[in-house]
């Protein structure tokens, strides 16, 4: 079966590891299927093989001409440097505690169950396009979720530890389902079948994510940003050019010279105040969100949000309108991934105050109001109008020389009740050569 049983545990045969590692490089599509139909056989040895196999899969779209390049070589070097080394899985105790590792990168997710700080099985899968854009924060529970529904057997009706380098997943994963993001619940309704107890753990921590990220790194010979925080503001901002190191250095610092971000960051570390009025009022407008905070990389989080220190907000408004998308464009561009007090006050007034944009809008001329000619006798020139009141309907009519009002009370308002209502006014003051009517309803025309 291309497994080898020992006394330990289950580990890969040989001779499988060799037919890989001994494979030439691809010429074409159809070796390089062979290649990783044989790899997805051993892919429970692999920690995260779906995303180390990302750049060769990319290969076999119909609508990518074949071309192989470095970066295919090295994925193809890492692999096959990975299943020289693969690891004996030991066998699953139902008597030992479990603990799950999960993480995504930005490729796939990965996850392994241990018991004993030892393997008992890894399993990963590629993104999709669309999860591809997922905010970090979604990535990060999908790989959670991917894992339970893939450990099934193993995890469910038991207590499990999960492990997780982001840390908002473990306030959020305590909170009431109706309290969390509304972008999440689909996800964590998912989990809540399983007894689940996520804890944050740091990446250097996690073996496997830290396997993953160095095998990342190697695969695609770049320099991978890996700061997530980052590719946030890039993401927010929408223009990449536009966003220079230089810019994610300013927003640093001026982090750092804020005393209100100190202020947060501290409360965050140390502990916030059982009530609101023990706080520092210039934090009072993050008490609301004060269980969603943490720092990565010297920048101050609310779940998966930046937060934005006073004075750097107006660099980040002016990147932002950058595109002159108005107002509402610009709010949901924002609130996908910044924050900060009175964010969306700052936008309109942005907004109000660009020459360009006032240039540019659509100006709505108003209708002019159009003079009526004063009638000569009463009840000549008659207004109508049907308004309601309490939840009933009522029909108005009013002379235009006298200005004396007639209200009638609608069972309904339909063109008979109306036209009978008119008949007994008119029956009593004339028939009027003209009637205005303001209330557009079919009983009206």
């Amino acid at each position: 079966m291309g497994h080898i049983i020992t006394a330990t545990g289950q580990k890969a045969d040989d001779t499988k590891i060799k037919a890989i590692v001994d494979m030439p490089t691809p010429e074409d599509k159809q070796s390089l299927q062979r290649l990783l139909g044989m790899t997805k056989f051993l892919a429970q040895y692999i920690p995260n093989e779906a995303s180390l196999t990302a750049p060769l899969r990319q290969l076999l779209k119909k609508d990518i001409a074949w071309q192989w390049c470095p970066h295919h070589s090295a994925a193809l070097q890492t692999l096959k440097s990975i299943l020289t080394q693969a690891p004996v899985l030991r066998y699953y105790d139902h008597k030992q505690p479990l603990t799950l590792q999960a993480d995504s990168s930005k490729d796939g997710l990965g996850a392994c169950l241990l018991q004993d700080g030892r393997p008992v099985c890894y399993a990963s899968r590629a993104l999709t396009d669309t999860e591809k854009r997922y905010a970090q924060i979604e990535k990060e529970l999908l790989a959670i979720v991917f894992s339970v529904k893939r450990f099934h057997q193993y995890v469910y009706g038991r207590p499990v530890t999960v492990q997780s380098d982001h840390k908002p997943l473990e306030v959020i994963t305590r909170k009431p389902l109706s309290k969390a993001p509304a972008q999440l619940q689909g996800m964590l309704l998912q989990l809540q079948r399983y007894d689940l107890n996520v804890t944050y753990t740091p990446g250097k921590h996690m073996y496997i994510a830290d396997t993953l990220s160095r095998a990342t790194a190697s695969r695609d010979g770049d320099n991978i940003n890996e700061n997530p925080c980052d590719e946030r503001v890039v993401y927010a901002l929408g223009a990449t050019d536009a966003l220079s190191e230089e810019t994610l250095s300013q927003l640093k610092r001026a982090t750092a010279a804020d005393s209100v971000s100190q202020a947060v960051c501290e409360k965050h570390e140390t502990g916030w105040p059982t009530k609101k009025k023990s706080l520092d009022k210039k934090l009072h407008s993050y008490w609301q969100v004060k269980d969603n905070i943490s720092t990565e990389n010297d920048i101050v989080m609310v779940g998966d949000k930046i937060i934005i220190p006073e004075g750097f907000r107006s660099v980040i408004l002016e990147k932002l309108h950058l595109a002159h998308q108005g107002v509402q464009r610009t709010k949901a561009k924002a609130r996908k991934v910044l924050y900060w007090p009175g964010m969306g006050q700052d936008i309109e007034t942005m907004v109000e105050k660009c020459v360009q944009c006032q240039q540019l809008q659509p100006k709505h001329q108003a209708e002019p109001l159009i003079p009526h000619q004063v009638p000569e006798l009463r009840w000549m020139k008659v207004g109508a109008d049907i308004f309601e009141l309490h939840g009933q309907s009522y029909l108005l009519l009013v002379d235009y020389l006298t200005k004396y009002p007639e209200v009638l009370n609608l069972s309904d308002k339909t063109a008979y009740t109306v036209i009978e209502k008119m008949k007994s006014v008119f029956a009593r003051h004339g028939i009027p050569r003209e009637i205005v009517i303001t209330y557009h309803s079919p009983a009206m025309r």
